[in-house]
This record gives C-alpha cells, sequence and structure tokens, in this order.
C-alpha cells in the first residue's frame, strides 16, 4: 500500500485535532484581541490600523506597530514590527525539517498560521514522534 493511500484522510484528522487543541488559546486569546481593538479605536487613523491588520501578522507586532505610528515613529514602527516577527522566522526554522516531505499546499498553510501557540503544538507533537504517516 502506497504512502499517500496510508494517509488519506488524515490531513482533516489532524485539522480537527489541531483545531481541538487551539480552542482554549483561542479564548485565551479574546482579551488581547480587545486591547488591540481599544487601541485602534484611539487612534488617529484606526482606518489604517484595520488596514495593517492584514499586513501585520501577530497581535503583538500589531499592538507595537499601531503604538508607534500614533505617535508618529513610523520607521521605528516597521523596525519593532520586524523584530517582534523575527521569533516566527525562528519557529519556522524548527520546523522545516519536519514539514520538508508535506505537499505544497500544507506547507502554505501551515507555515501562515505559525504562531506562538501553533508552533508549540507542533514541536510537542513532532517530541511524541507524530507525524501524519503514523495518525
Amino acid at each position: 500500500m502506497s504512502a499517500a493511500v496510508e494517509t488519506t484522510g488524515a490531513p482533516l484528522r489532524d485539522a480537527a485535532h489541531g483545531a481541538r487543541l487551539m480552542a482554549p488559546m483561542t479564548l485565551a486569546y479574546a482579551p488581547f484581541a480587545l486591547t488591540i481593538g481599544a487601541e485602534i479605536a484611539r487612534h488617529p487613523d484606526p482606518l489604517a490600523c484595520w488596514a495593517g491588520t492584514l499586513l501585520v501578522y501577530g497581535g503583538s507586532a500589531q499592538l507595537a506597530v499601531v503604538q508607534l505610528t500614533g505617535s508618529g515613529a513610523v520607521l521605528v514602527a516597521v523596525a519593532t514590527g520586524l523584530l517582534v516577527h523575527s521569533r516566527l522566522f525562528v519557529y519556522g526554522l524548527s520546523v522545516a525539517p519536519h514539514w520538508r516531505t508535506e505537499r505544497r499546499w500544507f506547507q502554505v498553510i501551515a507555515s501562515a498560521t505559525l504562531i506562538d501557540p501553533t508552533w508549540a503544538v507542533a514541536m510537542e507533537r513532532f517530541a511524541a514522534g507524530g507525524d501524519r504517516a503514523r495518525a
């Protein structure tokens, strides 16, 4: 039996399992999301801040960028946003060996959703010897 046949349905099982693991984190992020929303609401240009939501991935970087742009420090805001996001680059490097054999669509979606808690869940699974071929 080929590996493709053995893992049929595994991506959906993995996604459902991951969603269950992340549900408590979603609740934990609610107060942080309210903080970001409040900061955007008091910003001189809230429309630009909400548009920035599409460009800035991650609440901590978004909050830093919004606060700094509100004081007029645009270059410092960009540098700070990049610095705060540099940890995501390190996360990507740590999971790359585990995802090297995955299909391209999986790599794109997984890397686009890689943040602190999803990285922690993935690393825990890798440490336990979990991979899709064994799911």
